[in-house]
């Protein structure tokens, strides 16, 4: 806990909570990708019996959409990634070129 603070809810009466330092980051949750971002550090109040886990404020929100682009290709066992392109949907593709070693091109794009 880094310390307290007094929030006032919709019933109007203030109340005493902890406060507790957050680091976000985006995972995209496959193997294929890496995001390199640095974490975004917020700080959140710990409200017991509130209706939601988690709220976010919309700068918060604006720097999470913003630092998911941040994404680099993981090695592949016995493939070498030739690039990484966002597509229309937003979603990365990649390209493989082969084995090390192998006269590959891996064209298409």
């Amino acid at each position: 806990m880094a310390g307290k603070i007094w929030v006032t809810g919709l019933d109007q009466r203030a109340k005493e909570v902890d406060v507790v330092c957050v680091r976000l980051k985006p995972v995209r949750g496959c193997a294929e990708v890496k995001n390199i971002s640095p974490a975004i550090k917020t700080w959140c109040a710990v409200i017991h019996d509130l209706n939601e886990r988690l709220l976010l404020t919309q700068g918060v929100v604006k720097l999470l959409r913003q630092v998911q682009y941040y994404e680099v290709p993981t090695p592949v066992e016995g493939n070498r990634v030739s690039m990484v392109r966002t597509g229309a949907d937003g979603g990365n593709k990649i390209a493989e070129t082969g084995t090390p070693g192998a006269n590959t091109t891996g064209g298409g794009w």
